[in-house]
């Protein structure tokens, strides 16, 4: 249990490193039986209650060594009723190691990227379509990605892919899938024909299509159109949004669709306006780490990407022909309704969101997906819009329980049924 807790501590505060943060010595937190909500009782009592426990003993046992080990990284705890976000951060930590947390990104025994960027082992279609397919046996993962945003995002999830999963990424041509950048407004539907032409073209069947952000319309299409190819499809963090919705969008949503309708009026403010988008300023994670924190101020912080994808994610935005070919593109699959493809889906449907997601309203997501045939809802708590760069173990957990058709358990995974 207590190399668990380590491993678990491990993750967790690699997370908060690649977020931006210091790390967490030096760090203040509160001492576990001060924690509001989620003090040693209430973590005991929810690691009871999904049956990670056998024994009181086994539990404090943990606690107590996590706290130990806080103490040697130079955390200070101290008996406070105004938690900070490190008292966060060590709740799910605790919580990842008796749920034995998926395997840490760091002890990967190969990169998934290297490859990928390999030109030679590439594949083509007859209609020039070019597409990246592991050799082997094992079940098709087929990634896709944001468009304009570089592949490099998921590295951790490539690099933590399991031996027994082939994964497969079609390059989205006129957009560059190393480089990013939009350099073309298509919509949804002319991606959708690109990867059903690469389907047919390497005679899949049974895949998995996971499609993050923008990436979720371009999968319900596929789906649609190749029902006996697709098994399951994965909608990661998605944005659904149409004309017919009327959930508000999220902060970052309106603030987006604003600039976008101002820019395809008076197309040459894109420049200025891209400056603009691209100039916001870092989070000072260190000094947040060590004051007490409201529960909004936790939410802004487990919305934080990766500080190294940074300038990956700013790529739709970072020139003015990029950013007036996202708008173009963004309002025009808004305006293309989903009620005509969900309904007649075929592969089973799942909705994986991060609780603290602020790039898009989660619950816009579910309105969006009231026509379909049911579907499964997990939340991943303590994650944001890139659960596949920081919680890719979470992320395979989702994965390989649905290729097993096992129920999906977790501490930091809520799962729920949508009936149709």
């Amino acid at each position: 249990m207590t190399s668990a807790f380590m491993h678990g501590l491990a993750l967790v505060n690699a997370e908060f490193k690649a977020r931006g943060g210091q790390g967490l010595a030096g760090a203040r937190c509160s001492a576990l039986e001060t924690l509001p909500e989620q003090g040693f009782a209430g973590l005991l009592e929810r690691a009871r209650a999904a049956g990670l426990c056998t024994a009181a003993g086994e539990a404090c046992s943990a606690l107590k060594a996590g706290m130990a080990f806080f103490s040697q990284q130079g955390v200070c705890f101290f008996k406070d009723q105004s938690p900070g976000l490190l008292d966060r951060i060590l709740a799910e930590a605790i919580l990842d190691c008796l749920a034995q947390a998926p395997q840490d990104t760091a002890a990967c025994r190969d990169s998934r990227m290297s490859p990928l960027q390999d030109y030679g082992a590439w594949h083509s279609t007859a209609a020039g379509t070019r597409y990246f397919l592991q050799p082997g046996e094992g079940r098709v993962v087929l990634v896709i990605n944001a468009l304009g945003i570089p592949l490099r995002v998921w590295a951790p999830f490539f690099d933590t892919a399991p031996a027994s999963v082939r994964l497969c990424v079609v390059d989205q041509p006129p957009n560059d899938a190393f480089g990013g950048g939009m350099r073309s407004p298509a919509g949804f539907d002319h991606y959708a024909e690109s990867i059903c032409d690469v389907l047919a073209h390497a005679a899949l069947a049974g895949c998995c299509l996971l499609g993050w952000s923008n990436g979720a319309r371009i999968a319900l299409r596929v789906a649609e159109r190749e029902p006996a190819r697709i098994a399951q499809v994965v909608l990661l963090s998605p944005t659904l949004r149409t004309q017919e919705h009327g959930t508000p969008r999220s902060r970052i949503e309106a603030n987006l669709d604003r600039a976008f309708r101002a820019i395809t009026r008076t197309p040459h403010l894109a420049p200025a306006l891209s400056a603009v988008l691209c100039s916001s300023p870092a989070s000072d994670l260190a000094a947040q780490s060590r004051a007490a924190a409201s529960d909004e101020e936790w939410h802004a912080f487990f919305a934080l990407g990766r500080q190294a994808d940074a300038a990956d994610l700013a790529q739709p935005v970072s020139n003015g022909e990029s950013l007036l070919h996202y708008a173009r593109r963004t309002l025009a699959d808004e305006a293309t309704s989903l009620a005509p493809i969900l309904p007649a889906l075929q592969a089973s449907l799942v909705l994986v969101q991060g609780e603290s997601d602020n790039v898009v309203n989660n619950a816009l997501a579910r309105e969006a997906l009231q026509t379909a045939p049911g579907y499964l809802q997990v939340q991943v708590s303590g994650a944001g819009h890139y659960i596949h760069s920081l919680q890719p173990g979470y992320l395979w957990t989702v994965l390989a329980g649905l290729a097993a058709q096992e129920p999906l358990a977790g501490m930091r995974l809520t799962v729920t049924r949508e009936a149709a």
